[in-house]
Parts: structure tokens; C-alpha cells; sequence
């Protein structure tokens, strides 16, 4: 996926304040309004969080692929933006 694609993926939860995505070990992808720490089989938050779902498996894992339950830190959408030009 490019930086414009990216982006256009990314907006939608930055503008309604979701920071981080991180994937738990089943491979259910989360997004959170506060940083979550990982715990054994997950990442949880105090936070705000959502389950994130798609009935298009293929469009999901190209959007989310690269995000991994042993990433040591969730994904940081507002350092992403900001980053994007």
C-alpha cells in the first residue's frame, strides 16, 4: 500500500481521535483512543476501543497485514499522519 492509500485508510479513525491499532493473538484487529499495553494473549486500554471487522478478508489483510500480535509497540496512527504528506 502507497502513503496516499494509507492515509485514506488512517483518516477516518484519526479525525474521530483513534491513536493506536494493534492485532491480538486470534488476529482480531483493534483500534484505541489511548495507547493499550500488551498483555499474553492481548492488548488492553482503560481507553476507548473497537473491534475492527471486515467481510472482505482479502481488502482487510492488505490494509492490516503488517501488523503483528509480537509487534512490541501498537501502531501509532498520529506519528503515520504526520508523517504522510
Amino acid at each position: 500500500m502507497d502513503k496516499k492509500e494509507l492515509k485514506s485508510v488512517l483518516h477516518p479513525f484519526y479525525t474521530r481521535g483513534f491513536k493506536f491499532i494493534a492485532k491480538d493473538k486470534d488476529d482480531g484487529v483493534h483500534i484505541y483512543k489511548s495507547k493499550p499495553t500488551k498483555e499474553k494473549e492481548c492488548w488492553v486500554t482503560n481507553g476507548v476501543v473497537c473491534r475492527l471487522v471486515s467481510s472482505d478478508e482479502k481488502s482487510f489483510n492488505i490494509f492490516f497485514g503488517d501488523i503483528k500480535f509480537e509487534d512490541k509497540e501498537p501502531f501509532d496512527i498520529v506519528k503515520a499522519m504526520n508523517t504522510i504528506e
